[in-house]
């Protein structure tokens, strides 16, 4: 891929967990009650929220007692805690790197800004980072190529990557606004579902801390 003077990043994936390991920690909470995730469940509403839509519907199905459900949102809020503060720590740390060796940053989340501040702050990176965030508050959400808007207030089309994991919000919202699209794989959304939509072999990875290494070396080595 050709240098980019700005990386757009989806909140999801990113910062906040991928959907492979959203999906794992869920599960990993349902079973540490004693009970089995129904994964048809999971993967057809895998776009849902997690707490509020996915449990109540496992819930229904598999009868679970209000004591169950209530268990199995505070073991995941433990997991979810433990592996924001250990097994990604240090991504915060390379999204600054990125930042001093001369990248312009932006951040894309349909959540709001209330949650993406809160959730900066628990990971200890200052949101002023990046160049702009472009949250879901006035409306304006992925797919709509208009999230872009800021972004190309500073750089053109082509001097900007947005990086995301799904085809069907994330890579829709890159290609109506004709922007490169660097695609985050994962159990829901594999490698072959990404090239079947027109992304080439080597604008996907397996995570984005193989995306970030690689711009790195790329700035260092360009």
């Amino acid at each position: 891929m050709k240098s980019k003077k700005m990386l757009v990043f989806n909140l999801r994936g990113t910062l906040l967990l991928s959907y492979d390991q959203a999906i794992g920690l869920w599960c990993t909470a349902i079973k540490a009650v004693g009970l089995t995730p129904d994964f048809s469940i999971i993967f057809m509403n895998w776009d849902k929220p997690f707490r509020d839509y996915i449990i109540p519907l496992l819930a229904k199905k598999g009868s679970w007692t209000e004591e169950q459900r209530l268990l199995i949102i505070k073991k995941s809020e433990e997991l979810f805690h433990d592996l924001n503060f250990n097994s990604l720590a240090n991504l915060p740390q390379k999204i600054r790197e990125l930042k001093e060796s001369g990248y312009e940053l932006g951040m894309i989340t349909n959540r709001s800004l209330e949650f993406f501040e809160d959730f900066m702050a628990d990971i200890e990176l200052d949101a002023n980072i990046f160049s702009f965030i472009k949250t879901g508050d006035d409306g304006i959400k992925k797919p709509n190529p208009h999230v872009f808007d800021k972004a190309l207030e500073k750089f053109e089309a082509k001097d900007i990557v947005f990086i995301g994991g799904d085809p069907d919000i994330d890579l829709v919202a890159a290609q109506s606004g004709g922007i490169d699209f660097i695609a985050v794989e994962s159990s829901p959304f594999p490698k072959g579902l990404f090239m079947s939509r027109g992304v080439p072999e080597q604008m996907i990875v397996k995570t984005i801390a193989d995306f970030v290494n690689d711009m790195l070396a790329l700035k260092k080595y360009s």
